[in-house]
């Protein structure tokens, strides 16, 4: 897990138009770091101990931004489940069914092919393609 210099993430954030607050850094710090594709719920837990002030208001606000400016994507693999990832590039998600952990897929030569998924009407725009299998992961099949 690559160690992220404050200075660092404060660049990242004032590069995507935003404020820096300590909670924003402490936030994005946390998802950068951790490639677990948290949710707010668990963002907020682990980070309450370092932020007193944090609440999970903010902890919601701050995800929001970062997903409107496209600093992190939204993960929806289950239903009522909503995950955050900071790793951009293209990629799908693995959810392992038995320890409930998601991993990442990255694809080769790093570009998705999505020459086999349905025929979209050309009056439409797709903006972002997600994918999402299930299954069981190797630690836990054997």
């Amino acid at each position: 897990m690559k160690e992220l210099k404050e200075d660092e993430l404060i660049c990242e954030l004032r590069a995507c138009g935003i404020s820096p607050s300590p909670q924003r850094v402490g936030i994005y710090g946390f998802l950068k770091t951790h490639p677990i594709h948290p949710t707010a719920d668990l963002i907020m837990k682990e980070l309450k101990p370092h932020l007193p002030t944090l609440s999970l208001t903010t902890v919601y606000n701050t995800l929001k931004l970062f997903v409107s400016k496209k600093l992190v994507s939204e993960v929806i693999i289950e239903d009522g489940e909503l995950r955050f990832d900071a790793d951009m590039k293209d990629h799908a998600h693995f959810k392992c069914l038995k320890c409930q952990q998601v991993f990442d897929l990255f694809p080769e030569g790093g570009k998705m092919d999505t020459s086999g998924l349905p025929q979209v009407p050309s009056n439409f725009t797709v903006e972002s393609v997600h994918i999402c299998l299930k299954g069981h992961c190797g630690s836990c099949q054997e």
